[in-house]
């Protein structure tokens, strides 16, 4: 039995794990209700990986070129060198300063939350975004110390961004917590970050159904975090 049995294991395929595999993105059928994405009740002291009942996660080998990748207060290259965990009540940023948020797949949704952002630096959005061609829209925000805080909309293809697609949107400075809305209808975008309005029923022409992700990237001056309380997603 014992032979039988050493035999049968020499025969079965040795399976090779990639470490951006380790970990799948954990895979959510949206419908017209409601599904909670995130909802923190308890507070850690430390970090802590984040929860299975919390149906988001932080991908550890994500890139991409934005528009300025000479530039140094506006996106550039884009590598992932931190994720997010669960610490002091909310989904936070920890280790590097590049770090995502991994939300369902979506084609026309609706999304709603409580977010904390920080004062300075820079964070992005991204949406309708496809992980085999690495494409989709991007908003980022930028802080520079002379002329304020900066919110920008590209359009990525390929992982780099399209000639001439980067739009500035407006200026305007959004820290604190406060109510995230993002909403795509007949592919228009509406962006509200802490209250704050930042784009309104916006054409994304080539919008396509895909991943939406949130986070942190750094430019000259640091990134500006954002932490997540709560998150809740349907289809439209």
């Amino acid at each position: 039995m014992l032979r039988t049995l050493l035999t049968l294991t020499l025969l079965l395929p040795i399976v090779v794990v990639r470490a951006d595999e380790a970990a799948p993105a954990k895979a959510v059928e949206l419908t017209d209700k409601w599904t909670t994405l995130v909802l923190i009740k308890r507070s850690v002291p430390a970090a802590q990986e984040i929860p299975k009942e919390i149906l988001v996660d932080s991908p550890q080998e994500f890139a991409f070129e934005g528009p300025h990748p000479d530039h140094p207060h506006l996106l550039g290259h884009f590598r992932t060198d931190g994720r997010y965990m669960l610490k002091a009540g909310a989904l936070q940023r920890e280790f590097g300063n590049s770090a995502l948020l991994r939300l369902p797949h979506a084609d026309q949704f609706d999304l709603e939350g409580i977010v904390q952002l920080g004062k300075e630096g820079g964070c992005l959005f991204l949406f309708g975004w496809d992980e085999e061609s690495r494409s989709g829209y991007c908003v980022y925000h930028t802080h520079l110390r002379v002329s304020g805080h900066h919110w920008h909309l590209c359009e990525i293809k390929d992982g780099k961004a399209v000639p001439d697609s980067d739009q500035f949107l407006l200026q305007r400075q959004v820290e604190g917590q406060g109510a995230l809305r993002i909403r795509i209808a007949e592919n228009k975008l509406t962006l509200q970050v802490a209250n704050a309005y930042i784009l309104k029923e916006h054409e994304l022409p080539n919008y396509r159904a895909g991943r939406v992700l949130l986070g942190t990237y750094s430019p000259r001056y640091g990134a500006k975090d954002i932490g997540v309380k709560s998150l809740r997603m349907k289809a439209n």
